[in-house]
């Protein structure tokens, strides 16, 4: 027999008081989040809150719901309690071994989707693939695309390969661990896309409590933030076939610098363009 909480009447009961938890921890989408973590606590699709609303909230919730609101509060970020994360119109699965999917290299994509549109790219690689996003994209945007995903972390790999197969095209995304383009052969990619890691080592200590949950060597790069775009680019401009193209996401302040590297690398027609946040964020170019 299930016992219910005292002095809990319902699921609606549970979003409220979480709710109230979390805005007092500092959350920034606390109602938000509040919901999301009473669905995974209560064992049902978020979707779905609402519509439990007036039904009874037991204590095996309960637990949960205090565990995870407890991990929340001391600054874990709600992608890693859930499990999961969604990235366009797929939901990945996340581990503190990857870096979350945030919507600036879902704006990414849509550079890449708006290049290509109907003009399948033949190959197309995703450099430090992490949990998969951009790999898994272009493989169900571009059903004859070859992908190659790249991450030099082998679990950050497996996290890869998981979500691959979650969504169906484990066939169509090779997985290689190697370092940037080094796995990639010479004229060989009609497109590659990175979310290269791109912020200054002394940044580390100014970003917020959950972003350093996140793997370092995912976010970390130098003492500017550049030295792995210094790398990719000549890496890039080789394993680009003729004609291929090169989208990348950058930090805030870098791209008129990335830029220049790929036009020093011998690429052509490079840009910049701003994300939803009116940050220059993507930078591309042409073989």
């Amino acid at each position: 027999m299930t016992t219910l909480v005292e002095g809990r009447r319902d699921v609606a009961d549970a979003v409220e008081e979480t709710a109230r938890a979390l805005a007092a921890g500092g959350a920034p989408n606390a109602r938000g989040e509040a919901r999301e973590i009473v669905a995974r606590a209560g064992r049902f699709l978020r979707a779905a809150v609402d519509l439990r609303g007036r039904e009874p909230w037991t204590a095996a919730a309960e637990a949960a719901r205090g565990a995870l609101v407890a991990r929340r509060l001391a600054g874990w970020p709600l992608a890693y309690l859930l499990g999961e994360w969604d990235f366009r119109d797929t939901t990945l699965t996340v581990t503190p071994d990857v870096l979350i999917p945030r919507p600036e290299t879902e704006e990414l994509f849509d550079r890449v989707e708006r290049a290509f549109g109907a003009m399948a790219p033949r190959r197309a690689a995703d450099i430090g693939t992490g949990a998969g996003g951009l790999a898994i994209a272009l493989a169900r945007r571009w059903p004859t695309t070859r992908v190659t995903a790249v991450d030099i972390a082998p679990a950050a790999l497996a996290v890869a390969r998981w979500n691959a197969r979650r969504w169906g095209v484990e066939n169509r995304v090779e997985f290689i661990q190697g370092d940037l383009t080094a796995g990639l052969s010479p004229a060989s990619q009609d497109a590659i896309v990175a979310n290269l890691p791109y912020v200054a080592e002394g940044d580390w200590v100014s970003l917020s409590p959950e972003v350093r949950r996140e793997p370092r060597a995912a976010l970390l790069a130098g003492a500017d933030g550049l030295a792995l775009f210094r790398r990719f680019a000549p890496g890039a401009a080789t394993a680009l076939a003729p004609g291929g193209r090169v989208f990348l996401e950058v930090g805030r302040g870098q791209a008129d610098a990335v830029a220049g590297l790929l036009t020093a690398a011998g690429l052509r027609d490079v840009w910049t363009d701003k994300d939803f946040a009116g940050v220059d964020r993507f930078v591309g170019g042409a073989r």
